[in-house]
């Protein structure tokens, strides 16, 4: 037997053993794993619920306001804590109660500003009591006497839902119509209102869709919210709005056109232009007559000096502009590059931008004016940098 041999057999036996010690060491057993909600119930915390009735032969109604309420009759299942958001709402409520109307609401808005007209009120349990009440997730509630059993057959329902910190009693004046008890008081009650009822139920998450079909709790859902074939079911879990900029389009889109009209005109007006406004004029030289016409009038409103002095302030731009560093330097350095940069004499053009005491005679102007235009033309056509 070669040692290749030797290697396969202790693998065989190697792997042999770790299976004889896998299978005495462990144990299989099966595991329930809850699944995901999938569908409308992952969109619903109430889907359960709501399908529930829709077997017993009710209609359901999904609301997302009260801006509406239900017909006479119907079933108003109110979970949501913000439903009074206008003012109205509460006394609307109210009459529609009284006229017929059926509300369900859970114990923790009993004590809601807008429903102060209710004969119902909460009572928290007493602090001896805590002990008991804890992990009591499932228990039995009874109907008491003298009420007729919802179901004619036991008085005792099996809930599963956690026990609310509160429980439920009538008002000053006010008796249960219906009610379930449990060991530390009643949990579910309802009392008519006029022609209506309010019913306050306390089982946290009772309608949700964990808890709706665990152990009894179908037949306490359907005897807290009158489950009848035909009766609609009105469920208001929370107050939603459209998005602001839809809904100003849906009421308003007349003036939001408008708006958006002058913003656009606004801003057309002042964005930058791919051209001028206006096409340019042309630039043409003035005919000669113009250039002595104009010189003549300045001569006449501001005299000679005033001529001597814009055509000294015309060579000194021209040269800031084309001479390096040419504000820096001092005036005689400054008609010592202008000559170097033209070819003029420097004297003379020292001379001809100098100021005299005295103003100058027709003839020296004219000869001065000469020396600067031409010395200017110069620097401006064939400059040089010094």
């Amino acid at each position: 037997m070669n040692q290749a041999a030797l290697v396969r057999i202790l693998l065989v036996v190697l792997l042999g053993a770790g299976a004889l010690w896998l299978l005495t060491n462990t144990e299989w057993a099966d595991v329930e794993v809850a699944r995901p909600a999938r569908g409308e119930a992952a969109l619903n915390p109430h889907y359960a619920t709501q399908s529930l009735l829709r077997k017993l032969g009710g209609v359901v109604v999904r609301r997302g306001d009260l801006d509406r309420l239900p017909p006479p009759g119907a079933r108003l299942v109110l979970l949501s804590r913000h439903w009074d958001l206008f003012p109205d709402r509460a006394p609307r409520l109210r009459q529609w109660v009284e006229q017929g109307g059926h509300l369900v609401i859970h114990t923790s808005l009993v004590d809601h500003q807008g429903l102060s007209w209710l004969p119902l009120k909460s009572v928290p349990i007493k602090i001896d009591d805590a002990g008991r009440r804890k992990d009591r997730s499932c228990r039995d509630l009874t109907e008491p006497e003298p009420f007729v059993p919802t179901y004619g057959i036991t008085r005792v329902m099996k809930v599963c839902a956690s026990m609310s910190p509160e429980m439920l009693e009538p008002a000053a004046g006010a008796r249960a119509a219906w009610e379930l008890k449990g060991e530390l008081g009643s949990e579910v009650m309802r009392i008519a209102v006029g022609r209506g009822s309010v019913t306050a139920f306390g089982p946290w998450a009772l309608l949700d869709n964990p808890t709706a079909l665990r152990a009894q709790n179908p037949l306490v859902i359907a005897a807290t919210v009158q489950a009848q074939r035909g009766a609609e079911h009105w469920f208001v879990v929370e107050e939603a709005r459209d998005p602001l900029i839809p809904w100003l389009w849906r009421q308003g889109w007349p003036a939001a056109l408008l708006a958006l009209l002058a913003l656009g005109v606004f801003l057309w007006r002042g964005a930058v232009r791919f051209g001028p406004i206006a096409t340019p004029a042309d630039r043409n030289r003035r005919s000669m007559t113009e250039q002595i016409v104009g010189t003549a009038h300045f001569l006449q409103r501001h005299g000679p000096h005033a001529l001597h002095q814009a055509q000294v302030r015309a060579l000194h731009s021209t040269a800031s502009r084309l001479v390096r560093r040419y504000a820096q330097l001092d005036h005689a350095a400054q008609m010592a590059a202008i000559a170097k940069a033209t070819g003029v004499d420097g004297q003379m053009l020292s001379r001809a931008v100098a100021t005299t005491p005295t103003p100058r005679l027709p003839g020296a102007l004219a000869a001065d004016l000469e020396v600067i235009e031409t010395t200017r033309r110069l620097l401006q056509s064939n400059f040089q940098t010094p």
